[in-house]
């Protein structure tokens, strides 16, 4: 099987592995941001339900991880999401 050693994207072309130094990742966040706007951080405050949610989101769609999170949970949390 033949892996690629580089993709282009764009005017940019990255070359596996890609190196993950801070001015590369600075550069790719600036970019995103310039393309999709600042994405605003929303912690829920409980870790161990956004593992559950993130685990349960792999596998299905939001409406059904939302379902199973809540019958999980129980009725105390599940207006959760």
């Amino acid at each position: 099987m033949l892996v690629p050693t580089a993709f282009h994207y764009g005017s940019w072309q990255v070359k596996y592995p890609m190196p993950l130094d801070r001015t590369t990742i600075d550069k790719l966040n600036a970019r995103l941001k310039r393309a999709y706007g600042p994405r605003p951080l929303r912690p829920n405050g409980d870790p161990v339900a956004e593992l559950i949610l993130t685990i349960l989101s792999q596998a299905t769609n939001d409406r059904n991880r939302d379902r199973a999170f809540a019958a999980l949970a129980g009725p105390s949390r599940a207006g959760r999401t």
